[in-house]
């Protein structure tokens, strides 16, 4: 080792072959005839004596180094080694920025209702249970690698006797939670499985409920809502009127589009992905006198029929008078009125977008039967809503023939 130099920010670059003392425990070594200029810290840690590099005196200058070895010895007076200090902190920049779940949810969600082919009714009732989690959830603001199932179980617990499909929340977070593994932001077993995992904190619900059926409202409730209706003094009167007169399920109307309303072959057309079979192709209803009537009339003074649902459900509770009335009861009443009136079955099922008969039967009947069915959507119309009623309370929009919609 030549003579004891003093190493400066200058002889650093000029300094020959050798090892210097900067100061305690901190050196310079110069090899290769002065190609390699290298500072390192030596130390002794449970009784093993090592070196840890600094970098290159070309790369740094003296008062950084000096102020890294200071760094260094703060960690070695705690008993942290500084080479699995340096390790961590070289695996955290590596590791992929991790989202937390609140911005994780939305492009989950997206990627789901793609991957699982849901209907919009699906859609709709996932993104409400998924608000519930990003509000009520105590890991909503948390990075997805640091969610524990403590937390969903915490979280799950609080909400389980609360909402009646509470178990299809637990499903969309292990759906979620699914999906982050696979992108790398979650490393633990998914923290929202059901067996093996939750269940053994969670009661189950699915075989704790009966089946409920939606209440059917009466006729003459039904006629006199729809007389108030087509007075359309709320934004959803229309969509609870197009739904009695088609007999459709509520999501199948509530977005509906003008481009699915064929006037020339007084149809209305519900595209496969408002299905609630999932059947890839459209379902056609025949549209009574009063429904094309009544869209005629919409469509000069509406750009949509488009409505929340929850507004249209209230709305048809207080003109009824039935606090049990449901959109969805009203196909009920349809389909009592077609029993009650001696109606064909199968027409009465094909209107509802029923499947009828076995598998062999539904094989050989591929119809949709649209023309049969023509004439019993005029008659229920006939009974609900008589155009008689229409030409009283709306007469202008009675000016133009049926037949020219």
């Amino acid at each position: 080792m030549p003579p004891a130099q003093k190493v400066t920010a200058k002889s650093a670059l000029t300094l020959p072959d050798g090892r210097y003392l900067v100061e305690p425990q901190l050196y310079l070594v110069v090899r290769r005839g002065g190609l390699s200029r290298t500072y390192f810290i030596r130390y002794t840690l449970d009784g093993r004596r090592r070196d840890f590099s600094l970098g290159s005196a070309k790369d740094k200058t003296l008062a950084v180094v000096k102020a890294e070895a200071a760094q260094v010895r703060s960690l070695l007076a705690r008993g942290i080694d500084p080479k699995d200090a340096r390790d961590r902190e070289r695996a955290e920049r590596a590791r992929p920025l991790v989202p937390t779940f609140a911005e994780y949810v939305p492009g989950a969600l997206d990627e789901l209702k793609h991957l699982r082919h849901w209907a919009e009714r699906s859609a709709w009732t996932y993104q409400a249970l998924a608000n519930i989690a990003l509000r009520d959830a105590g890991f909503a603001s948390r990075r997805l690698d640091e969610i524990t199932v403590e937390n969903v179980k915490d979280f799950l617990t609080g909400v389980w006797d609360q909402y009646k499909n509470a178990h299809h929340l637990r499903g969309l977070l292990e759906m979620i939670f699914t999906l982050a593994r696979r992108d790398g932001f979650m490393t633990i077993p998914n923290p929202a499985l059901w067996r093996g995992n939750l269940d053994a904190y969670l009661p189950l619900k699915t075989k704790e409920r009966r089946p409920e059926h939606f209440h059917a409202i009466s006729l003459d409730a039904l006629r006199d809502a729809l007389r108030v209706l087509i007075t359309g003094e709320c934004q959803s009167d229309p969509a609870i009127i197009f739904l009695a007169l088609t007999a459709c399920r509520r999501d199948e109307v509530l977005f509906m589009r003008w481009s699915e309303v064929d006037f020339d072959t007084r149809t209305f057309s519900v595209p496969p992905e408002r299905r609630k079979d999932r059947r890839p192709e459209p379902h056609v209803v025949p549209l009574s006198d009063q429904a094309l009537a009544l869209l005629a009339h919409w469509k000069k003074t509406r750009a949509s029929l488009l409505c929340d649902r929850r507004f249209a459900s209230r709305r048809l509770k207080k003109v009824s008078g039935d606090e049990d009335a449901t959109l969805h009861g009203m196909r009920s009443t349809f389909r009592d009125w077609c029993a009650e009136t001696g109606k064909d079955p199968i027409l009465a099922e094909k209107s509802l977008m029923h499947a009828t008969g076995n598998a062999v039967q539904q094989a050989y009947q591929r119809s949709d039967l649209l023309e049969q069915r023509r004439p019993l959507m005029q008659a229920w119309a006939d009974t609900i809503l008589p155009m008689d009623t229409l030409k009283e309370v709306l007469p202008e929009s009675m000016n133009t023939p049926t037949e020219k919609y």
